[in-house]
């Protein structure tokens, strides 16, 4: 129905459209022609973001009920926006970086409707934009957006790109446990370059926490002018 419509069509630009705009990467968002399956990939050149995303600036082809302003400031949409907000809030805080996140529709004159990105840091009053933050925040942001599984219309691959770019080597474990757990709903590819990313996988598989047949680790060996691809036993 049309309220379904809606809710996969906003929820499918906060999760898959909004990180790719956060890096320029648009044309790395694939959807299959029945709409029935979707992978979102993010790069390891990301920018430093902005602080507030239009909407009508990256959907131009997409469906007409976009230009309907009512989806972005409707009560379903704003419930998505709070779900996603919250989701992301823990996750930032779980890498030991205290703050809180809020997504919030807006409507800026000349410009339109959009998404504006919010800072919170633990314990404060005021609210601050992507700017205000540390690089390693922005950074990781899309990686966490990317495989949000917010709405109906998710995202059933993810493919990330260095995800620990711009993290200590603390959190560069734990966004491999915070990927991990977001595995159990859609299937995440990463390339990484992360020892303590890897030897987090490696402890989860240890504590029982994560089958090997859960996870494939291939490590691509350049041999002269090509390489050759291993499957390490973790």
């Amino acid at each position: 129905d049309s309220e379904t419509k809606e809710r996969r069509i906003v929820s499918s630009w906060v999760a898959q459209l909004l990180p790719l705009a956060m890096c320029e990467s648009r044309s790395r968002y694939f959807i299959d022609e029945d709409d029935s399956y979707e992978v979102s990939a993010v790069e390891a050149v990301r920018n430093e973001g902005k602080n507030f995303y239009s909407l009508s600036e990256f959907i131009t082809d997409w469906p007409s009920i976009l230009t309907d302003k009512k989806i972005y400031t409707g009560e379903q949409v704003n419930k998505i926006l709070e779900n996603v907000s919250r989701s992301i809030s823990q996750s930032l805080n779980d890498l030991k970086l205290p703050y809180q996140f809020k997504l919030q529709t807006t409507n800026k004159q000349n410009v339109g409707y959009g998404v504006e990105i919010l800072f919170q840091k633990n314990g404060a009053t005021n609210w601050v934009t992507l700017r205000h933050v540390g690089t390693g925040i922005g950074q990781v942001i899309p990686v966490l957006l990317a495989t949000e599984s917010q709405g109906e219309s998710i995202a059933e691959m993810s493919l990330l790109r260095q995800p620990e770019l711009h993290l200590h080597p603390r959190q560069q474990a734990d966004l491999a446990e915070i990927l991990v757990q977001k595995s159990k709903v859609r299937q995440i590819v990463c390339e990484t370059h992360s020892e303590m990313f890897i030897a987090r996988i490696q402890r989860l598989i240890r504590r029982g926490e994560l089958a090997p047949s859960e996870v494939s680790v291939l490590y691509v060996d350049p041999i002269g002018v090509s390489s050759q691809v291993k499957e390490l036993r973790l």
